[in-house]
């Protein structure tokens, strides 16, 4: 038994480093998978600030925009009742 001692030892630290290093490889695989779905993530954060910043934008424009209608349409009501007042005097 004494003769087999020192190649299975020898046997069994070779594999239990073959494992080390394909669990580190695993590990690193996953570290750079999980980096760049991070890195996505950051990047459609991103996106999403810049859309909603033109949404509130977007939003402010149609208010603006249904308060100058409202005006043009008090103005062209004004525009017909003078025309028509101008029409039954002639």
């Amino acid at each position: 038994m004494d003769g087999w001692a020192g190649p299975t030892l020898g046997i069994f630290l070779i594999s239990q480093l073959g494992a080390a290093f394909w669990w580190a490889s695993g590990t690193d695989t996953q570290v750079n998978t999980n980096t760049e779905v991070i890195s996505h993530v950051v990047e459609n954060e991103k996106d999403i600030a810049v859309v909603k910043n033109q949404q509130t934008n977007i939003m402010e424009d149609m208010i603006e925009l249904k308060t100058m209608m409202t005006e043009n349409q008090k103005l062209l009501q004004k525009i017909i009742i003078h025309n028509q007042s101008a029409s039954y005097t002639e």
